[in-house]
């Protein structure tokens, strides 16, 4: 049991596991290198205009991963916010929104600097000026975490991003780079993670919805009081009639959706999506069903009067004599 538990929250959180494994892996890594090492891994990984220009996929994902100061207070402040967000999203829709805070962040505050340089408001070494740290993705989960979590989570994750809020504004007025990259990666949580956030609540529900189909198929399938159960001849006909019918939620036959052994009768549950292709049924028929009378061993219809059983036919076709000859 609780091998189980422990592999359900390791593939619920795997994207949280996964930056903060990898975090703490380079943080380890980067306090035993020497002033020159930690000199060159920041050069490489700086997110700065050369570094964009010659490599930018390269610095964009090993810039997030660069320690900031003090490290274990990023780890904490990640762990606030990057638990509460895959809970909320999950791992495809947390690993799109850090994504997109940490490009947003930096592409913003960057081309400021590229701006700045081209109109002479910075000098040109700017283009290799210093941006690293996880900073960009920590706040963007920090603000998705206050703005949708429970009260809980709210008020740890919020109590985080107001302490941070005193420090990475700074300069914001005069467009300093660390200050517009961490605004901009904060707007980044609140819009697009109450996008994603829409959309996984609307794929949880329908989820949900052909979750309780299934068992409500399961049930009647092993309640099995419809004939064509116990009749093969009726279960074949009812195959029949069900072929090439498509289920709405899988694209399927209603046929193929069962194991071998149960009826494609049971599947009438209600739903909330559409069916296409489906026509009203007939109308019932007025008359009575009774089977059409039977004379002299021949059936006939029931609209038609049957002759007697025995009717008097003359030898002649008329009775009167003939007068003439007949024609040779």
């Amino acid at each position: 049991m609780a091998l189980t538990a422990t592999r359900l929250l390791s593939r619920r959180y795997a994207v949280t596991w996964l930056y903060l494994g990898l975090y703490s892996m380079c943080a380890v890594i980067y306090a035993f290198l020497g002033a020159r090492g930690r000199a060159e891994v920041i050069d490489w990984s700086s997110t700065n205009l050369a570094n964009l220009h010659r490599d930018p996929a390269g610095s964009l994902i090993a810039s997030a991963f660069i320690p900031g100061t003090p490290a274990i207070a990023w780890l904490v402040l990640g762990s606030l916010g990057l638990f509460t967000v895959n809970r909320l999203l999950g791992n495809l829709r947390m690993a799109l929104l850090l994504v997109a805070g940490q490009v947003a962040g930096t592409m913003v505050s960057e081309g400021i600097v590229g701006y700045q340089i081209g109109h002479a408001i910075l000098p040109s070494s700017a283009r290799h000026i210093v941006d690293v740290g996880p900073s960009y993705v920590v706040v963007c989960a920090l603000v998705t975490a206050t703005l949708f979590g429970s009260r809980i989570q709210r008020v740890a994750a919020g109590a985080g991003f107001a302490g941070l809020a005193a420090h990475i504004f700074r300069g914001l007025t005069h467009l300093d780079l660390t200050a517009v990259g961490h605004l901009t990666a904060a707007s980044i949580g609140a819009a697009l993670g109450g996008l994603l956030l829409l959309s996984a609540r609307v794929a949880d529900r329908d989820q949900a919805d052909r979750d309780q189909a299934d068992r409500g198929l399961a049930d009647r399938d092993r309640v099995g009081r419809d004939p064509a159960d116990r009749d093969p001849a009726r279960r074949d006909l009812a195959d029949r009639d069900l072929a090439g019918r498509g289920s709405a939620a899988t694209g399927q036959s209603p046929r193929e959706r069962h194991p071998a052994g149960t009826t494609a009768y049971e599947i009438v549950v209600p739903t909330r999506f559409p069916i296409p292709n489906v026509t009203a049924t007939a109308a019932a028929p007025s008359a009575s069903c009774r089977s059409a009378p039977y004379q002299n061993g021949r059936m006939v219809s029931r609209e038609t009067i049957p002759p007697p059983n025995m009717a008097a036919i003359a030898e002649i076709a008329s009775d009167t004599p003939r007068t003439g000859r007949p024609a040779r």
